[in-house]
């Protein structure tokens, strides 16, 4: 209200000016048509006529002298009037830098947790940034840091309503494991609800048993096809369940590929039931590609060579598991002698058990 408030004085300011030049130049005997093209601005002078009678007639003269103010206030006037709209707006998603740094902490932190943590350099040069004595530098920056992980843009209006547009970052997969990707959330509105996403290819590709004889097929072929992906936000420590209700913030985003090559998706976000902004602009539709999983062939036999039981855990080259969805993060068994198991080519975690 004070902004609002400093802008209204100012917009008097610029008009009792313009009313002032006005009385100026009428005083002077010169007129303004303000929707007709510039000044005609009446000068007096001494015309002799045949009889060599003198009179006063009225000429008119162009006169740029009082357009040129006008145009000059009139413009003045429209820069007001839009930085009354603008301003506002961005006044709204500006975020002070100690929550938005510790918020970037958690996300740095939980990206490390979950075997993807961010490039040295981005790390350092987030240490940096928090550290500059430039508010307003050091929230750019961690917005360009971040701003590369991240694939999805939602924007909540300031009537709650979310739209949400394609990120800078590459939509790479990997074949039976699981990428992370950053969700930016520019949230105009203070929505402390839980952020939601959902994809129709995220679907279960199994269904319930309801105990009946003969159960109905629920899932044709072309459903289990489309099913590929597995898509969840995670929302575990340090993350929140819930958006902090800054004006911006970041989450964390994790796609299961079970399939590779080019594979489509369509994403969508909302924080409630109709919060869907009108005209499917809370959905984005990115085509991934899924690089291919590398196939490892085991054989276990014990002392005499006979066949074996045992049990792997194979992890990535950080040493740790990457979560994947619920459908296929479990043990893994195998009846065959000779067992092969598809891993991702760095983010996959599964466990086997070869009897």
């Amino acid at each position: 209200m004070r902004y609002i408030a400093s802008v209204y004085a100012k917009f008097v300011e610029v008009v009792l000016f313009m009313n002032s030049q006005l009385r100026i130049y009428r005083s002077h005997g010169q007129v303004r048509d303000a929707f007709r093209g510039p000044c005609l601005a009446p000068v007096f002078s001494r015309t002799i006529t045949r009889n060599g009678e003198g009179r006063h007639v009225m000429e008119y003269r162009n006169s740029p002298v009082p357009a040129r103010i006008f145009r000059i206030t009139s413009y003045l006037i429209r820069i007001l009037l839009q930085a009354m709209i603008v301003l506002p707006v961005a006044a709204q998603t500006r975020v002070p830098l100690q929550p938005f740094a510790q918020q970037v902490r958690q996300v740095e932190t939980s990206l490390a947790y979950l075997g993807q943590p961010l490039a040295q350099d981005d790390g350092d040069a987030i240490n940096q940034a928090i550290g500059n004595a430039s508010e307003a530098a050091a929230i750019d920056r961690l917005e360009q840091i971040l701003d590369k992980y991240t694939l999805a843009i939602v924007d909540i209006n300031a009537e709650g309503r979310v739209k949400v547009l394609p990120g800078p970052a590459k939509p790479g997969l990997v074949e039976a494991g699981t990428r992370i990707f950053l969700v930016k959330v520019i949230n105009k509105a203070g929505v402390t609800a839980p952020l939601i996403a959902e994809s129709p290819n995220a679907l279960p590709v199994f269904a319930q048993s309801d105990s009946s004889p003969e159960p109905p097929k629920k899932i044709s072929a072309a459903d289990a096809r489309d099913r590929w992906m597995g898509l969840q936000l995670y929302d575990k420590d340090p993350m929140s369940s819930r958006l902090s209700g800054l004006p911006l913030e970041y989450r964390i985003l994790q796609i299961y590929s079970r399939e590779q090559g080019q594979r489509s998706a369509a994403i969508s976000f909302n924080v409630g039931q109709g919060t869907q902004d009108t005209g499917f602009r809370n959905e984005i539709v990115l085509v991934f590609t899924a690089l291919p999983a590398r196939a490892l062939r085991l054989r276990v036999r014990d002392e005499n060579g006979a066949p074996s039981m045992a049990a792997f855990t194979i992890r990535d080259a950080l040493a740790d598991c990457t979560p994947i969805p619920q459908s296929v993060w479990h043990p893994t068994s195998f009846s065959s002698r000779r067992s092969i198991v598809r891993t991702a080519t760095r983010f996959s975690c599964r466990r086997v058990l070869i009897p």
